[in-house]
């Protein structure tokens, strides 16, 4: 995660990619944002919070299976978020395992 010392470090002009690859490396997709960081007032805070929203509502994952979505700031990895798709099961079916 980025940690600068002082907000004045923030501001500018930053790259932000989002790229969403599967368990076995393939890239599905990649979402590349710029953003302008600047100080409208002054801040209390030396290292305040910024959070902002980034939609990802149309990455889709292909199928289930393990992911890894990575946030690149600037041109650095900052955050590698691994997760799972899980399989759809219809309402009232329950997963089991079946070895034969």
């Amino acid at each position: 995660m980025l940690e600068p010392e002082s907000l004045e470090e923030m501001t500018g002009t930053h790259d932000l990619v989002l790229t969403l690859i599967t368990d076995s490396s393939d890239h599905i997709a990649v979402g590349a944002f710029t953003y302008d960081l600047a100080i409208a007032d002054e801040c209390p805070e030396p290292k305040p919070g910024l959070p902002f929203a980034i939609p990802l509502t149309d990455i889709e994952a292909p199928t289930y299976g393990a992911y890894v979505l990575r946030v690149d700031v600037d041109g650095a990895r900052i955050l590698e978020l691994q997760f799972v798709v899980e399989k759809h099961l219809s309402e009232g079916v329950t997963g089991s395992l079946m070895l034969d």
